[in-house]
């Protein structure tokens, strides 16, 4: 399926660990506690562990890398591929349509026996004398139905091909929920991953300046504000958690299957695939199986408005009869029936509005179509034109903090400078995986609605 898709391996960073002091014992300080500078002499004082801080996809241990660092990985995604063949084949809704389709198949082969005999046999006995026993039969062989035939037929044909597209629809709906609900989780699975770094270098952010208020070194305030920034990281941890939960709850769903388990990582394709708008909305709409649902639907109004307007006109049948008086009878019959009156003429102009109304209905789906293509298309090409500055921001967010941190030991930045610093650093970190799993997301529906892929044969729309 997806032969772009658009795996992922993602770069990460770390916190690199504070050294220890030599004695974490408040040593004598003459004088007011100043804002911001070095320890005595007498203290070693801790490095601040914001040296390195933790970016997207790894606990902690390596400085995110820059873009030219980086190294393409897979062409393809094969989880997400199995994860959406795995959809088709078990998901419910899908298994409903397939036997939808199967019942619409027969409908066919049901119309195709119209043309055979028609027979009809009875039976009678009055009384109990067996001599009074009656024996009829009937046999008609339609010649001439004025179309009535063929046209139940293609009917039955065109309503085969409309389900046939409900299908195709229902399976392309399914696959485009898999595909966001994939990405939603492996992104917010990465934004835990950067949270928990983020939230263990604050827990030694928040050691480290106890120490340093406890030595007088620092006012309380910075402890406090590394406490309220540790809580707000720890409370978008906790926000990410249940956001994560929810889409691979979603994903099981979807997948029917509790035990999913995704790999850790981004892998970018090889090459990102490039699209121009008209081309992709002509092929979008070529492709959409509810533009051929529609006509089809169309087909099934126009082959009712020909079935109830020929049963308005006399039919010719070959007959054979048969019965106790006049026995054995073949010959020629013109049979004409109405039902409910007069009603097949405002049948028939019933079904040709239902036809003007498919009809119209097409026009209404190919602006939706071009709309969609272009929200895709606009969506895809502005993440990938913010990737590469977002991943150079993530680089250069860590260098900063680092050196605010080296500023603030030395007394040029104020604690509040190195929160922020921290801040803008996880910032840039999340901003760098949403703009890849924007891009990658976008990418995926592009495929699938244009049907450049080949999920499942029975699935996807030809």
């Amino acid at each position: 399926m997806a032969g772009w898709l658009i795996a992922a391996g993602v770069m990460g960073s770390a916190a690199a660990s504070a050294s220890q002091p030599a004695a974490d014992q408040p040593p004598p300080v003459h004088g007011p506690p100043v804002y911001g500078p070095p320890a005595p002499e007498t203290v070693a004082e801790p490095e601040m562990p914001l040296v390195e801080q933790p970016g997207p996809g790894a606990a902690a241990s390596n400085r995110i890398a820059l873009p030219e660092e980086t190294t393409p990985a897979l062409a393809f995604n094969p989880e997400l591929t199995g994860l959406i063949e795995e959809a088709v084949r078990h998901h419910p809704s899908v298994a409903s349509q397939r036997a939808s389709l199967r019942a619409a198949g027969v409908d066919v082969t049901a119309a195709r026996l119209s043309r055979l005999p028609t027979m009809s046999i009875q039976f009678n006995q009055y009384g109990a004398i067996l001599l009074s026993r009656q024996v009829t039969a009937n046999v008609d062989l339609p010649l001439w139905t004025n179309g009535r035939i063929p046209a139940t037929i293609d009917r039955a044909k065109a309503s085969r091909q409309a389900q046939f597209y409900r299908l195709a629809e229902t399976v392309l709906d399914l696959e485009l929920e898999v595909n966001q609900s994939y990405h939603d989780a492996k992104r917010l699975g990465e934004h835990e991953q950067v949270l928990v770094g983020i939230l263990a270098v604050m827990d030694d952010m928040v050691a480290s300046m106890r120490r340093r208020v406890a030595q007088e070194v620092s006012p309380e305030a910075d402890l406090k504000l590394a406490n309220s920034r540790r809580l707000q990281v720890a409370q978008q941890l906790d926000l990410v958690r249940a956001q994560r939960a929810s889409a691979l709850g979603r994903l099981s769903g979807l997948v029917v299957r509790d035990d999913i388990v995704l790999a850790p990582g981004f892998a970018e394709p090889t090459a990102w695939p490039h699209w121009e708008l008209p081309a992709l909305t002509e092929r979008m709409i070529a492709a959409s199986p509810q533009r051929r649902r529609v006509q089809a639907e169309a087909q099934v109004a126009r082959d009712d408005a020909r079935i109830t307007a020929a049963s308005r006109l006399p039919g010719l049948f070959a007959s054979y009869t048969y019965d106790e008086i006049y026995k054995h009878r073949v010959g020629l019959s013109v049979r004409m029936q109405t039902t409910g009156g007069f009603s097949e003429i405002f049948a028939t102009h019933a079904a040709r509005l239902r036809e003007q109304a498919s009809e119209l209905q097409a026009p209404s789906v190919a602006q939706d179509l071009k709309a969609t293509a272009s929200n895709d298309l606009i969506e895809y090409a502005s993440a990938r034109a913010r990737d590469a500055g977002a991943r150079a921001l993530a680089g250069d967010s860590h260098k900063i903090t680092e050196s605010y941190v080296r500023q603030f030991v030395s007394g040029r930045r104020t604690w509040l400078d190195v929160m922020n610093a921290v801040r803008e650093a996880m910032t840039a970190d999340l901003d760098a995986i949403d703009v890849r799993y924007s891009a990658s997301a976008a990418a995926m529906r592009i495929l699938l609605r244009s049907n450049e892929t080949n999920t499942n044969e029975e699935g996807r729309h030809k």
